[in-house]
């Protein structure tokens, strides 16, 4: 693949442009600029002090995940966790979360419903442990990027517009090569720089596959090998091979939430489950090892769906025929128009031209 620069780029973005077999576009990062974030990035303070601070993993928390294994029935019994593969990768992942060990990375991505090959919004939340592994409530970072190009490309139709609604109050609007450049340089930092020196790092998401491979088309690499938390695969333990939504999953371990389907707020929002599901107390509180009956919740087909809304229906009816009370639902909500969801806007939006400007305006 031979590498030319965008004509109209001047030297500046940082990126070149390639075009495969005259396919859509896919951007390479350029070194140097992505060099120039880096060095920015590990010279701010906040960083530089993350230098000294090791992880203070204490054995309590490793303890505690082995007196949850060895009392856990379900072990046994749910045959998911009898397979050792299973049972050993999620005690794995518990020890390093729980246990403060690890940073957790996660990512999320919206694409354009018309074209899901359109990248709209980058949504990362970031736990690091160093500094912080006895906090109750540990400081995060989140960022929710929305791609200058594409903003006149918005959801609704098939999947809501929540672009305007990042809930940690900034959205930050920069091209898609700065976008793409900025992601890097995180993800440089992190799996790369602190695994290094000792700490390791797990790339976070919920069905991680489609968001690595949005990121790879924009030119986003990850190291050959690194550590991921799916957080969908983590609930298949109790659902089999059932996924489960983001929305679903979250009112299953009682995570509050607001305006998914903003990149943003799902990242967030998915770094949360993660440490649930990775929390020995919170899986025996919310019964996570515990496989859901399939008798009891069965997987039904749209037609066995349709089926099942149609008798129910029916038997209300000769319900009512013959003189019985039945209760009615009450009526649903009036939705609310394209138009006026639009409007709805609950966060500021700044225009930056370059990722540094994000960083300096992030951790300043």
């Amino acid at each position: 693949m031979t590498g030319l620069q965008d004509p109209q780029d001047n030297g500046k973005s940082g990126i070149h442009i390639h075009y495969p077999n005259n396919k859509k576009p896919t951007y390479e990062i350029s070194k140097e600029h992505l060099s120039e974030m880096t060095s920015h990035l590990e010279a701010l303070p906040q960083f530089q002090t993350l230098e000294d601070e090791s992880s203070a993993h204490h054995i309590i928390y490793q303890s505690m995940v082995d007196k949850y294994a060895s009392n856990n029935q379900n072990f046994k019994t749910n045959p998911r966790l009898a397979d050792p593969r299973t049972r050993n990768n999620l005690l794995e992942l518990m020890k390093d979360v729980y246990g403060r060990k690890s940073i957790l990375f996660a990512l999320d991505v919206e694409a354009w419903e018309l074209d899901t090959n359109i990248v709209t919004e980058i949504g990362i939340a970031i736990y690091d442990p160093r500094g912080q592994a006895d906090s109750l409530i540990p400081a995060t970072i989140q960022l929710h990027i929305r791609i200058k190009e594409h903003l006149a490309r918005t959801n609704g139709k098939y999947v809501p517009h929540h672009a305007h609604n990042f809930n940690g109050n900034t959205s930050y609007i920069m091209s898609e090569r700065e976008a793409a450049t900025l992601t890097q340089s995180l993800i440089n930092f992190y799996f790369i720089s602190a695994e290094s020196k000792g700490t390791g790092c797990y790339l976070v998401g919920h069905d991680l596959k489609g968001d690595v491979k949005w990121m790879n088309s924009l030119g986003v690499t990850f190291p050959s090998q690194f550590k991921s938390l799916d957080t969908n695969y983590l609930f298949r333990i109790s659902h089999g091979k059932e996924n489960i939504s983001l929305k679903r999953a979250l009112a299953f371990v009682h995570i509050p939430f607001a305006y998914l389907h903003n990149a943003g707020n799902d990242a967030y929002y998915t770094l949360l489950l993660a440490m649930k599901l990775c929390d020995p107390h919170s899986r025996v509180r919310y019964r996570l090892d515990v496989l859901i009956n399939v008798e009891t919740y069965p997987t039904l087909t749209k037609e066995e769906k349709k089926e099942r809304k149609n008798r129910r229906r029916q038997e209300k009816l000769e319900a009512i025929a013959r003189g019985e009370h039945v209760e009615q639902k009450p009526p649903a909500p009036k939705q609310t128009t394209k138009k006026s969801n639009r409007k709805k806007l609950t966060c500021e939006s700044i225009e930056l031209e370059s990722a540094i400007e994000v960083f300096d305006a992030m951790f300043k």
